[in-house]
């Protein structure tokens, strides 16, 4: 499902509650409308009804202000009942239509060598992180030498935690770039573990686990690093996941696992 139809869908159900509130409140309206009298700047009410096929307007003094209230409350409510389900006749012949699933499937069904030259603007949520996938991005050279744990998706990490890792995100169907450079504030470059993609939101999220905790040149150096990508707009509780492990405290799998998946609502 795209984003488009998200969207619609999320509205669709908004419009629902409100039309639904909306008739529930008017079945306890009185009869007739507020109509409105200004004259020399002194403003009158008047109930504006049909009694017995006689048009009727009655003067509504101050003690009337409940009355007063109701009918203007009934006569927004018309309006915004009106609204809503014009707004929601439309939505629902959009989704009934193939014209949107029909776009979103333009993409898949080029071929594969024309793809590569293509930047889709419409795209369902498969397509599109096939396409980022596909989009090139420079690979960590350093020490290659020590990528030598295979993870299911048939790459070769730098650690067991970070097979793992990188087989917990293929498990869960999570887009994923291992040791991938990215570029910071200031035209600096640094290899982040892990680059996600949240295809709901189609925001990228970035992981770094922390191996060697114990070791104190490690630390001071991923502490720069850490403060490189917060000025750099990237930090956690907006788009980085941190993980850690040492002496004492070991990779606890499990606990990642169920956190991401309530971070993607998986």
């Amino acid at each position: 499902m795209s984003p488009l139809q998200e969207e619609l869908i999320a509205r669709k159900k908004k419009l629902e509650t409100v039309i639904k509130m909306a008739r529930k409140d008017l079945a306890n309206c009185p009869e007739g409308k507020l109509w409105v009298s200004t004259t020399h700047k002194a403003v009158q009410y008047y109930h504006h009804i049909i009694e017995k096929d006689r048009v009727i307007h009655r003067y509504l003094p101050r003690d009337q202000a409940e009355l007063k209230q109701s009918l203007a409350q009934k006569e927004y409510l018309m309006q915004l009942l009106k609204l809503a389900e014009r707004e929601l006749h439309d939505i629902d012949s959009l989704l009934s239509r193939n014209s949107l699933m029909r776009m979103e499937s333009l993409y898949s069904e080029m071929h594969p060598d024309k793809k590569t030259f293509v930047k889709p603007l419409v795209t369902n949520d498969e397509e599109f992180a096939d396409y980022w996938l596909r989009k090139p991005v420079e690979s960590n050279p350093s020490f290659p030498e020590e990528l030598k744990y295979p993870t299911k998706r048939g790459e070769l990490t730098r650690s067991k935690s970070e097979a793992m890792l990188a087989d917990m995100y293929y498990e869960l169907g999570i887009p994923y770039k291992y040791d991938c450079g990215i570029a910071l504030k200031g035209g600096a470059v640094k290899y982040v573990d892990f680059i996600l993609l949240d295809k709901k939101k189609r925001k990228e999220i970035y992981h770094e686990h922390l191996g060697l905790l114990d070791d104190s040149g490690y630390r001071r150096d991923n502490m720069q690093k850490l403060d490189l990508y917060r000025r750099s707009g990237i930090y956690v509780g907006k788009n980085l996941i941190l993980t850690h492990e040492g002496a004492g405290s070991p990779l606890n799998i499990r606990d990642i696992r169920a956190s991401v998946k309530e971070m993607f609502s998986l």
